[in-house]
């Protein structure tokens, strides 16, 4: 079967698995008013295929549009030849060829340029949006004057009217500051930032929904609905759109693949995304370290804006504010593969343990009245399994059990974690050790410790609770681990 998922360069401006996003009515209401827009967003976001779509389908009535893609530039000469020629051509019978004005070789002609067509499409009762896209490869000397004519322009809007015609759009994954450190003649400061967020959940099924799916295909013969496949996805993905759309095309071409060997085959497979995050980390000692502290599970407030790897990271995607404003890794297939980087190879790294290292994980939000409903027990067994992970704990050698807030209908018991313990025990040697983490809500009653499960009762703790003298025994079993 073919399908129109797309996992390489920007979709086309009526591919069939465009997601609109809310940015997509933003941007159009920004460029009726003609204000600058500034979007700085990680790679393969849908910078580019967001600006494709504006540019070719969206209709803005009287509004010209100019694309440039940008490349680095050894001289400032060589930068005004990559940039005004696609500009002259786009604006097609509005310039004729024969009234082409003369092509910039430095700041001054560049604003003399600029200020020539604007008057051509005024004069044409027309409107021109000059698209910059990857602004950051603005790095020529003369870099300063060229962004100051930007700024300029804007400013002389009042004065020079053929100004209020024209703006600019630009695009890239920079640092503002790494290109231009003066903010009194910087265009950055003066345009509306736009974000281009993840997918939500009913963007993600919206994309799952429009893959042209057969009745032989992933979710059906599984016998799971679109919203099913949906959930698995954002799970795994935070909703990052090249990761959705490379998932979405794996499962489109196998009628039994699960979304999890989706992930498995992309992370061996990618050469697009993953290896760029990877080289950039391998690369940048203290970067790899600063990121490091926050996947351990480090509480560091999210500024970017003020935190210089913060903002580094942010830019290569791998690090957004958690609902509290601090740091976290940005999605599941991101924490796996830092979980391998920091790993360093598996090693055992625990100098007193010659077998192999096991691990029960629990964490639980979700509870019966009258125990209230916790916020971070899950995500702390999350972050102890990628912590694990990263001390080279083998992954089919861990258990993780969990019961969050959303998961009503899952029940999870004290057998149910009493039979994975012991399951575990079963498998191991002397040599080998044993790990034990629970999160969540405990009690003690007549010097009985009692981890509550979630369908324990307060009434029936020594039926329905997890007992720590019960743990302990399951793990002093002759002939097992050792236990922690």
């Amino acid at each position: 079967m073919t399908h129109s998922f797309q996992t390489g360069g920007p979709l086309p401006p009526d591919s069939a698995v465009y997601i609109e996003r809310a940015t997509d009515a933003q941007v159009l209401d920004h460029l009726q008013k003609m204000n600058y827009l500034l979007f700085i967003e990680p790679r393969q976001q849908g910078k580019t295929s967001f600006a494709y779509r504006v540019a070719r389908k969206l209709a803005l009535p009287n509004v010209v549009f100019a694309y440039v893609y940008l490349n680095p530039q050894a001289t400032e000469t060589a930068w005004y030849d990559m940039i005004a020629p696609p500009i002259l051509r786009q604006l097609g019978e509005l310039l004729p060829r024969s009234d082409w004005p003369l092509l910039p070789q430095n700041s001054n002609q560049w604003r003399d340029f600029l200020s020539d067509i604007a008057v051509a499409v005024r004069q044409a009762d027309k409107r021109l949006v000059i698209m910059l896209d990857e602004i950051g490869a603005a790095k020529f000397e003369g870099v300063t004057e060229f962004f100051s004519v930007l700024r300029d322009v804007f400013n002389s809007r009042l004065f020079e009217p053929q100004f209020q015609q024209l703006t600019f759009w630009l695009l890239g994954t920079f640092h503002p500051r790494n290109l231009i450190k003066d903010d009194t003649i910087s265009p950055f400061n003066i345009a509306h930032r736009l974000r281009l967020p993840d997918f939500t959940i009913d963007e993600v099924r919206a994309l799952v929904t429009k893959g042209h799916w057969s009745t032989e295909q992933t979710f059906v013969s599984l016998s799971r609905t679109t919203a099913d496949l949906a959930q698995t996805i954002h799970k795994w993905t935070g909703g990052q759109p090249y990761l959705c759309q490379r998932l979405c095309a794996y499962l489109a071409e196998s009628a039994t693949l699960e979304v999890e060997q989706a992930v498995e085959r992309l992370k061996r497979e990618d050469e697009n995304h993953l290896p760029h995050i990877l080289k950039q980390l391998e690369d940048n000692e203290k970067l790899r370290d600063y990121l490091k502290q926050i996947f351990q599970g480090k509480r560091v407030k999210f500024s970017p804006s003020q935190t210089r790897l913060q903002a580094e990271l942010e830019l290569l995607g791998l690090i957004k504010a958690d609902a509290e404003g601090y740091c976290t890794i940005r999605n599941e297939i991101y924490k796996q593969v830092l979980a391998e980087l920091f790993s360093g190879g598996g090693g055992n790294g625990d100098p007193n343990v010659t077998g192999e290292r096991w691990a029960v994980l629990v964490g639980i939000n979700l509870y019966n009245a009258p125990y209230h409903t916790l916020n971070y027990a899950v995500n702390d067994a999350k972050a102890m399994y990628h912590q694990l992970l990263a001390d080279g704990y083998a992954p089919d050698h861990i258990v993780l059990l969990t019961r969050d807030k959303e998961e009503k209908e899952k029940v999870l018991t004290n057998t149910d974690i009493y039979d994975a313990l012991d399951d575990m025990v079963k498998k191991t040697n002397s040599h080998d050790s044993i790990l034990f983490y629970f999160s969540g809500h405990g009690e003690t009653i007549e010097n009985e410790r009692y981890f509550i499960a979630g369908s324990s009762q307060q009434k029936h703790l020594n039926e329905t609770a997890v007992s720590l003298s019960k743990i302990q025994k399951l793990m002093d079993r002759p002939g097992g681990a050792d236990k922690k």
